[in-house]
């Protein structure tokens, strides 16, 4: 008899992709849909209606911001080839998605139109992700294929959740016929390209096995995988001043100054002596604020960044208690030498 043949060892995302989870900004939770444009038109409205809706009112008895990207929201039928020749909503796509906590990846039964291959080329120069894409199948691709690649990078280190979601492939036999009047047959090629693509996701544990039969099964499973995240990614409700205090901080470790943390770094002497200062004026006793001043862009927010890393190791939590408070920064300021 013929010997079973070996199953290749399944590679899966480092974690549970609905277990908790740490929002890249305190306080905020980012969803980001990903999708082909015309054929999702009835989902879109349906989850905007059925769930992202009473979500966010939820989000907000949690003292927790739901913010939820579509790129393709407010785009017509039709428009979606305008977009294309350039590289402006593949940026736009890779973009969100490496700013979000979740992604939903929906697919059906199309791959979409395929980027420009010059504008594809342009971001390729400058993502070295996209161009070992290109390199190991010959082609960039349309935009969910390319921000499926991206997308699979950032989850198997857990920089990303990720809910992928198939359609019911009887799904569009009842949809109204002006829909599916629009939607045309792509080809074999286009989907083969749709079938390595959803197995790409298939094999690290990202899809979910069953498919949903219409937008308001899919609205009904993805408010509850929502609600299971949320309730233990903040199992408290966070109150006002906590979440303020780390919507500051963030903004204050976005300002961090260049070289940070690299081995031979050091902040010049003249501003090792501003901190010095700084130091002695916590350290002290006079009861009246301290005024850090300058330029606009001279670089006062990344100074007070360093000021509160070395203050914050020195006089550790919980002993002391350093409230922080950020109304703008210059990233163009970040460079120490300029301070």
């Amino acid at each position: 008899e013929p010997k079973e043949e070996a199953k290749k060892p399944r590679v899966t995302a480092a974690v549970n992709q609905l277990g908790p989870l740490v929002p890249k900004v305190p306080g905020r939770l980012k969803l980001v849909v990903v999708s082909t444009f015309e054929d999702f038109f009835m989902e879109r409205e349906v989850l905007e209606r059925n769930v992202f809706t009473p979500m966010r009112a939820h989000c907000t008895a949690l003292g927790v911001c739901l913010e939820v990207v579509d790129p393709w929201v407010g785009l017509r039928p039709n428009q979606e080839k305008d977009f294309l020749g350039s590289n402006h909503m593949l940026r736009i796509f890779i973009q969100e998605i490496e700013s979000a906590d979740v992604v939903l990846l929906l697919f059906g039964n199309r791959i979409g139109t395929d980027v420009a291959e010059e504008a594809a080329a342009v971001e390729a120069a400058r993502r070295p992700w996209l161009q070992r894409h290109m390199e190991r199948t010959g082609r960039y691709g349309g935009l969910l294929e390319m921000s499926t690649v991206r997308i699979l990078d950032l989850a198997v280190t857990d920089q990303v959740r990720v809910i992928g979601m198939l359609r019911d492939a009887g799904y569009e036999g009842g949809l109204p016929e002006a829909i599916r009047n629009r939607l045309k047959n792509e080809g074999a090629r286009a989907a083969k390209k749709l079938k390595d693509v959803k197995a790409s996701v298939a094999s690290k544990g990202l899809m979910q096995e069953e498919e949903y039969p219409h937008p308001e099964g899919l609205a009904v499973t993805l408010t509850e995988m929502l609600t299971g995240i949320t309730s233990l990614t903040f199992p408290r409700m966070m109150d006002e001043l906590d979440s303020d205090q780390a919507r500051h901080e963030n903004m204050l470790q976005k300002a961090a100054w260049i070289g940070q943390g690299a081995k031979g770094k050091n902040l010049p002497d003249d501003v090792e002596a501003y901190l010095d200062r700084v130091r002695k004026y916590v350290v002290g006793e006079a009861n009246q604020p301290l005024a850090i001043v300058g330029d606009a862009g001279s670089g006062r927010t990344s100074f007070m960044q360093a000021a509160h890393l070395r203050l914050s190791k020195r006089f550790p939590e919980p002993g002391t208690l350093i409230l922080t408070h950020i109304g703008g920064s210059n990233n163009e300021a970040r460079d120490p030498m300029a301070w």
